[in-house]
């Protein structure tokens, strides 16, 4: 039980780092797709 319990307190932390690189990701892969957007329409 201990374990469960840790590992509820450690998952948020994990969880808030693993959003923002995800975020991350989204932000640059949308700029990656606006920018073959670009050169189709060139």
């Amino acid at each position: 039980m201990p374990d469960l319990l840790l590992l509820a307190k450690s998952f948020p932390l994990k969880n808030l780092k693993v959003t923002k690189e995800s975020a991350k990701q989204r932000y640059q892969i949308k700029k990656k797709k606006k920018r073959r957007k670009r050169f189709l329409s060139f």
